[in-house]
């Protein structure tokens, strides 16, 4: 179900159902997760290495007020991310390591970027905008696909190689940038602010040659 959300109406469409992780340990984690009524429990819970490590913060900052938001992103990252159902290859660094960690964060940033795009949401200011206004310069699910392979459409048969996401670890590295020619885009995980990377990969794309020309 929630992979036909992804495809359908985006990632931030999503319903997380606990039944679609594959992994039955996971899955008795996540419940008990999401039953824990105060800060102690759910600390309790998430006290494992293989959980910790996929959490944004260390775990003695989160409030109980954010299970929830955990919820979705654990369930996320064992139906959507593991599975890599995307246009993108996105090119992970092995299971387990710090890189790993801050690329999935990254990648989640990306799906919520490109869903405020199909929404129309993504101003040229880079700033999401609950209304939109008919005047307004938006940027659309083609400017990006364009910033990225050069085209503005898929191909019928799909691109000849698959458009990739790599990443960068350097803190000197702060704008994502695009490769037309090996159809791939750099995406830096010193940005952890989603409204930061929605604002440099806006400008990334406004600053690009071609853009309003589609």
């Amino acid at each position: 179900k929630s992979i036909v959300q992804y495809f359908v109406n985006g990632l931030s469409s999503v319903t997380p159902d606990i039944d679609e992780v594959f992994d039955k340990d996971m899955q008795d984690v996540l419940y008990q997760l999401q039953d824990a009524t105060d800060k102690q429990m759910m600390q309790a819970v998430l006290d494992k290495p293989s959980i910790s490590e996929l959490l944004e913060k260390p775990l003695h900052l989160y409030t109980i007020e954010e299970k929830a938001r955990i919820v979705r992103q654990l369930h996320l990252h064992f139906v959507i991310l593991l599975r890599k159902v995307d246009l993108f290859h996105v090119d992970l660094s092995p299971p387990g390591s710090n890189k790993r960690k801050v690329e999935e964060q990254t990648v989640i940033m990306w799906y919520d970027y490109l869903q405020d795009v199909e929404d129309g949401k993504v101003h040229i200011d880079g700033k999401v905008h609950i209304d939109v206004k008919s005047s307004e310069v938006v940027v659309t699910l083609e400017s990006v696909l364009q910033f990225i392979t050069g085209s503005i459409s898929i191909p019928l048969f799909g691109f000849d190689t698959a458009p990739s996401i790599t990443f960068s670890h350097s803190a000197e590295d702060t704008l994502p940038t695009a490769n037309t020619c090996d159809l791939s885009i750099r995406l830096p995980t010193s940005i952890t602010d989603v409204g930061t990377f929605s604002s440099r990969m806006t400008f990334d794309i406004f600053n690009a040659v071609g853009f309003g020309q589609i």
